[in-house]
């Protein structure tokens, strides 16, 4: 597309495929030399890609999940068997405190691991302070992990949502994670490249 400047106010059309322009647009072109074309007569810079928004949202998606689980790491430990151990550990403690003293060892066998655990670091504690602490550390976790659900679904979401690169960038560098006190915050899920499936000009 062929846009030449003549006189002070518009081109004149006299060569075929000439668009005829005027001169504050040809101005406005000069002063930053680049790609332009002309979308409903109005003059807009770029040439018209066309992008599959598709690829783009899954790949940011994924990276969203990723990183929510790098944000779960800070709080838990991971293995299936790991969850197993947290699971019994956390409904013993919540059946020893419930229970009258003196606690029954043989009824809490994980609360007396982690009591023996601690003593082999030197601390020593009770059995009732060790499912005190236990379930301190479980609801501190349910309440981070359901803050990192509410921003995963909600980052996701607006992802989906998204019409352009640009947006997809901005959502992923506002996502902020919770994390224990004192732990870095995990790195911004990061930007997926750009996939471009189709190119139409304008």
């Amino acid at each position: 597309m062929a846009m030449m400047p003549q006189g002070t106010s518009t081109i004149v059309d006299n060569m075929p495929g000439t668009t005829v322009i005027s001169v504050a647009d040809y101005d406005t072109m000069l002063a930053a030399p680049g790609q332009w074309r002309y979308v409903a007569g109005t003059l807009t810079a770029g040439w018209g890609i066309a992008v599959d928004m598709a690829p783009l949202i899954k790949r940011a998606q994924g990276r969203v999940d990723v990183a929510a689980e790098a944000a779960r790491l800070t709080f838990i430990t991971p293995g299936s068997g790991q969850a197993l151990e947290y699971q019994a550990t956390q409904t013993q403690a919540l059946a020893a405190a419930a229970a009258a003293d003196p606690l029954d060892v043989a009824l809490y066998p994980w609360l007396v691991a982690e009591q023996s655990a601690q003593a082999a670091a030197g601390v020593t504690v009770t059995l009732r302070t060790v499912a005190t602490q236990v379930i301190a550390l479980t609801n501190a976790w349910e309440t981070a992990g359901a803050a990192i659900k509410e921003t995963r679904r909600a980052a996701k979401l607006q992802i989906a949502a998204a019409t352009t690169e640009a947006q997809i960038q901005t959502i992923l560098a506002a996502i902020t994670w919770p994390v224990p006190p004192g732990t870095p915050a995990p790195s911004p899920p990061g930007t997926p490249a750009m996939l471009v499936s189709a190119t139409a000009y304008a």
